[in-house]
C-alpha cells in the first residue's frame, strides 16, 4: 500500500446528497429553490456516520434535524429567516403530527416563530410532462406550507 493510501484509508467519505436513484434528494432540491428565489441558504441537518469495518470506510447513519425540524436555513435582505423542512408530499401531515407529539421540538418552533422567523414545509412531487421529440420529462413540484403556532396546538374532538 502507498503511503498516500496509507494516510487516507481511514478517513470518512463525504455523504452523498443523491437519492438511491440518482436524483437530487429533496433537501437538495428545496436548497436549489430557495437560491433561486435570491436567498442565500445552507443545509442545516448533519449526519452520524457509522464506521463499516468491512469496507474499512464510513456509511451513513441516521440523519439529524437542525433543532428537530430544520433542513434547509434560508437569509435574505429584509425579511425574516426561513427554516424549511423537506419532504416527499403526503409526508407534511406527519411532520406536523411529529412536532406536536415531542413537547421539546414543539416549544423551539414556538420560540423561533414567536421571533419573527418562518418555518414552511416543502412538499416534494414529481409530474410528467410530454418534452421535446415526444419523450416524457419529470418536472419537481413544490407545494409549500407555512407552520404557524396553530398548527402546534393538540387536536380537539
Amino acid at each position: 500500500m502507498t503511503m498516500q493510501k496509507t494516510l487516507f484509508k481511514n478517513l470518512p467519505k463525504s455523504p452523498r446528497r443523491i437519492s438511491s436513484r440518482g436524483k437530487p434528494d429533496t433537501t437538495q432540491r428545496s436548497l436549489r429553490r430557495l437560491q433561486s428565489q435570491g436567498y442565500v441558504a445552507a443545509t442545516a441537518e448533519r449526519y452520524d456516520l457509522i464506521p463499516d469495518e468491512q469496507r474499512g470506510r464510513y456509511r451513513l447513519g441516521r440523519r439529524h434535524d437542525l433543532f428537530g425540524f430544520c433542513d434547509v436555513i434560508g437569509l435574505r435582505e429584509g425579511l425574516p429567516i426561513v427554516a424549511v423542512q423537506s419532504c416527499q408530499k403526503g409526508e407534511e401531515t406527519a411532520h406536523l403530527a411529529r412536532y406536536r407529539q415531542w413537547p421539546s421540538v414543539a416549544n423551539t418552533i414556538r420560540l423561533w416563530l414567536r421571533n419573527g422567523l418562518v418555518l414552511v414545509i416543502h412538499a416534494w412531487h414529481a409530474t410528467e410532462k410530454l418534452g421535446a421529440k415526444g419523450r416524457v420529462k419529470v418536472e419537481w413540484v413544490c407545494v409549500e406550507r407555512s407552520v404557524t403556532e396553530e398548527d402546534l396546538q393538540e387536536a380537539k374532538f
